[in-house]
């Protein structure tokens, strides 16, 4: 029974570890968000000049309370709305992410890794939020986002 154990750990801990090999390798990454534990997603209206722009963050927390936030809206900086730029939305099927799943993070992936490690893995990517809770028939929408601060909560 001790060496199943052992095979079951080594096992996890290669899947793992190759898992962050890819995300330190790969340019794109989708970040997977369901809104259960440990997951919290907030609306807001921004108002600039005589438009309303809804703006969204998407936030993880790890086990030792630090927060990490995805941010999205319709342009994600002042630089891009000066360029016309818009964040990119686009929709895919679910064979997609079958066939990248190596590029696809969660929730889990935050609590393993640490909210502070996983903010440094992610600088410099660009970042594909897939929200399961905005899925148009069998297409989910991603939302290009961007990786902001991490926050510790007391």
């Amino acid at each position: 029974m001790k060496t199943i154990q052992i095979i079951f750990l080594f096992l996890s801990f290669c899947t793992f570890s190759q898992k962050t090999e890819n995300i330190k390798l790969n340019d794109t990454i989708y970040v997977f968000y369901d809104g259960k534990k440990n997951q919290e997603k907030t609306e807001y209206l921004i108002k600039f000049n005589d438009s309303v722009d809804k703006s969204f963050t998407y936030s993880y927390l790890d086990k030792n309370h630090k927060k990490i936030l995805f941010f999205h809206a319709t342009y994600l900086n002042f630089d891009d709305m000066d360029n016309n730029k818009k964040a990119i939305k686009t929709e895919k099927k679910r064979r997609f992410f079958r066939k990248n799943k190596q590029n696809v993070i969660n929730a889990d992936f935050f609590i393993k890794n640490g909210i502070e490690e996983s903010y440094v893995f992610l600088q410099r990517k660009f970042i594909f939020l897939i929200d399961v809770n905005e899925k148009k028939g069998k297409k989910y929408l991603l939302k290009e986002v961007r990786v902001s601060k991490i926050f510790e909560l007391e």
